[in-house]
């Protein structure tokens, strides 16, 4: 069985050096622990819930890169009506 700290090693491993990664609760430490790059953004503190909505404007803005968000169960239904406008609006990358 699979644990998130060897999926986290093992996207680390797969990264690109222009991929952006957007991190949020449980997964922000143990991802700065694998990465610490200028391309890396920790969702923590007051943001619970809008990683991915960080992570959607980023690859609007930035549609040549790569973006990764790593969102947990909690942070994705605190904010269900992102994924309607994800789905409506889809980004290239």
């Amino acid at each position: 069985m699979l644990n998130k700290y060897d999926c986290l090693k093992k996207l680390a491993a797969r990264r690109s050096d222009g991929d952006v990664v957007v991190t949020t609760m449980s997964v922000a430490m143990p991802w700065a622990e694998l990465s610490n790059t200028a391309l890396d953004y920790a969702s923590v503190d007051s943001a619970m819930g809008h990683a991915a909505d960080f992570a959607y404007g980023i690859a609007l803005a930035q549609p040549e890169r790569r973006v990764i968000c790593l969102n947990g169960d909690g942070s994705t239904l605190m904010c269900l009506g992102s994924l309607v406008t994800f789905t409506q609006s889809t980004a290239p990358n």
